[in-house]
């Protein structure tokens, strides 16, 4: 058994609630599943109206639920460039697409606009890490399990987020970080950001925010930062990718 399938470590890493099909569902929203031989993923779509003009595509953070982003699908539906919202819920598009990635859900995201760098248009980092390694709750869980230390130093890295924000270079891309993040510290949020091979990226650091409050502490400047970078993509006809860690 690795580190990672460890009962400690699942019972807080890994952990999506569940939920009905259908529930909390918005009269704007629709609930489907994206089935593929090897897995099936349940989404999401909040569609603000007929007009919309770009799609964001969110993998979450740790814990969350595709129901929990109501509010931000309103938020996106009221900026300049009317903007639909399809949240993935785990594992998991010919519109100009956003891909949000929240918490650890920035994985996916990298990952995606590095390997299909022209599907998309654009790029949305919210509190995201590149390293699992150095996160300090893994290190605190670590420290309680016996030879935890041992073991953790002979892991590799999971993401090689780093090497792959590098191949990122034809599409803007927007970093957010909260100055007091302790979950993602914003130290990772700089190297991202510093090792974007994008020439049109922006790094807003959030003062007196942490990991999951970004939006209730700084929500008019959170939403024109976005609305920034979708105007920036749908002017260019880029496709946006937002990735949200925690």
């Amino acid at each position: 058994m690795s580190l990672w399938d460890l009962p400690l470590v699942t019972s807080v890493a890994f952990h999506p609630r569940p939920h009905a099909k259908g529930a909390f569902l918005p009269s704007n929203a629709t609930d489907g599943t994206f089935v593929s031989p090897t897995v099936s993923l349940g989404y999401r779509f909040y569609r603000p109206s007929p007009t919309y003009k770009a799609v964001v595509l969110l993998f979450h953070g740790n814990a969350e639920i595709a129901p929990d982003y109501a509010s931000a699908s309103s938020a996106l539906a009221s900026l300049t460039i009317p903007t639909a919202l399809l949240v993935v819920d785990y594992r998991g598009i010919v519109f100009k697409v956003d891909v949000v990635g929240r918490s650890i859900g920035s994985q996916c995201a990298i990952h995606l606009a590095s390997k299909f760098p022209t599907k998309f248009h654009g790029l949305i980092l919210e509190s995201g890490f590149h390293s699992i390694l150095k996160l300090p709750m893994v290190n605190q869980l670590v420290a309680m399990l016996p030879g935890g230390a041992g073991m953790l130093s002979m892991l590799p890295e999971l993401f090689y987020s780093l090497d792959k924000i590098q191949q990122v270079q034809s599409m803007p891309v927007l970093v957010l970080h909260g100055a007091d993040d302790d979950i993602a510290p914003l130290v990772q949020g700089q190297e991202l950001f510093a090792a974007c091979g994008s020439s049109k990226k922006t790094l807003k650091v959030f003062p007196n925010a942490g990991h999951n409050d970004l939006v209730l502490r700084h929500h008019a400047a959170y939403y024109a930062a976005v609305n920034a970078l979708l105007q920036d993509a749908t002017a260019n006809a880029y496709s946006g990718l937002w990735l949200r860690s925690s």
